[in-house]
């Protein structure tokens, strides 16, 4: 076998017994007191790592955490930049009106006093649908007017003959209980 590094002490050749080497010691003199280097026990300098139990300095590092916490103060935005649901509610029906056809815009008042639910208020194209759907509905009603008009403004003959005056109302035998004046003196005379 060939050594790769020869004289490094490698695995074919042989090594002679060495004898232990003792470091040189200075002598010191008397009058100097040496002090031991004294590493602390704790190299991170937190006190609270001394503690030998895990579970009690793992505790304790906790209560120290959330006595050194800071309350901050909450972010409110400033008025202009929350948006209320007012604002909110004209943009999406805003951009709901930019995305139907110019007939649907043209009847878009006339087209919400049509009951007909089914679709997200919060979203445009919900909306934009919701109309479309709403105009064929106005589509298909008649348009004659309005028909509670039509029925008022027809009084009727009821049951007499045209150009005939209606006859008097009779009188009741029993008088009215407002006429109070009239019963009093039908009762006392």
């Amino acid at each position: 076998m060939n050594d790769q590094n020869p004289g490094q002490g490698g695995a074919g050749e042989a090594t002679a017994p060495t004898e232990p080497q003792v470091p040189a010691v200075e002598p010191t003199t008397p009058t100097e007191p040496t002090v031991p280097a004294v590493e602390p026990a704790n190299p991170s300098g937190d006190p609270l790592d001394d503690i030998r139990d895990p579970v009690a300095r793992d505790e304790a590092k906790a209560h120290r955490a959330i006595a050194r916490r800071k309350a901050e103060p909450p972010v409110t935005p400033a008025p202009s930049q929350v948006p209320s649901p007012v604002s909110s509610d004209k943009t999406v029906t805003f951009l709901a009106k930019n995305q139907v056809s110019a007939e649907v815009k043209e009847h878009w008042d006339e087209l919400l006093t049509i009951p007909l639910s089914g679709y997200d208020a919060s979203d445009p194209e919900s909306i934009a649908q919701n109309m479309t759907e709403r105009l064929a509905i106005l589509k298909l009603r008649p348009q004659s007017g309005n028909p509670v008009r039509d029925l008022t403004a027809d009084t009727g003959t009821r049951g007499r003959a045209p150009g005939v005056p209606p006859a008097p109302a009779k009188k009741s035998a029993i008088p009215r209980p407002l006429d109070v004046d009239a019963q009093a003196k039908q009762i006392y005379g």
